[in-house]
């Protein structure tokens, strides 16, 4: 449950590259991309990750068919909510369990990959567009970069997809320094070299891209953005 094939010759480990970032206009592919990885996780069957939707855009709303609904969260109030039961519940009870680990085995800087902790991965799709307060914007914000922040070692992740990567954009829920946070990021279609730079640090481009193709860095895999093709489901 924490490899994920984005493309032929491109596999990340969860454990070793955490929190992926999926940027593009609409239209350009960045959902399938999530699909994609979505597909892959459940594949794992019962034992393998458990998903969690802040789907602002009721875009998951299909998966509830075999999914719990508990797991798809579409407004503020709920968001907030969970996230907020992450950080102060789950993230410590997952410490814990990696501490007793450590213990136990006596070896220092186990994660919850070398014990087999089944991850927890949050899949975080636009919820810029979410109508809460400027507040709940904020710590819904707050929430996620502590999970990007902390999650690594315990197994939780985060899957980030959105059409605008702006942190300082208005609408963003992303606050500076989370985009440091995502090992790999994707960048689909056309975009303008300020926004290249917002998501790599660097111009990947100056020319048109096709659609559904991209470039894409990934920490340690890369050292400049490399091209990205976007997956055929079918």
């Amino acid at each position: 449950p924490y490899v994920l094939k984005l493309q032929k010759g491109l596999e990340i480990n969860l454990a070793e590259r955490p929190n992926l970032g999926v940027f593009g206009s609409v239209g350009a592919g960045k959902s399938t991309v999530v699909f994609a990885c979505v597909a892959q996780i459940l594949s794992t069957g019962a034992n393998g990750a458990t998903l969690i939707f802040l789907d602002a855009k009721s875009e998951y709303s299909a998966f509830d068919l075999f999914y719990s609904k508990e797991n798809f969260l579409t407004d503020a109030d709920s968001i907030e909510k969970e996230l907020k039961h992450i950080v102060e519940f789950e993230l410590p009870r997952r410490q814990k369990i990696v501490e007793m680990a450590t213990k136990k085995q006596r070896k220092i800087g186990l994660r919850g990959f070398d014990i087999g902790l089944a991850p927890l991965v949050i899949v975080a799709d636009e919820i810029g567009n979410l109508a809460g307060t400027t507040k709940q914007r904020k710590m819904i914000g707050q929430y996620l970069t502590t999970i990007m922040q902390r999650g690594r070692s315990i197994s939780c992740f985060v899957i980030w997809a959105t059409q605008d990567p702006a942190v300082s954009s208005a609408m963003s829920v992303l606050p500076q320094g989370a985009m440091s946070q995502l090992s790999t990021r994707i960048l689909l279609g056309t975009a303008k070299p300020e926004v290249q730079r917002e998501v790599f640090s660097d111009v990947a481009t100056k020319g048109n891209v096709p659609r559904f193709r991209g470039y894409y860095v990934s920490n340690g895999l890369t050292v400049i953005p490399k091209k990205f093709y976007v997956p055929n489901l079918y």
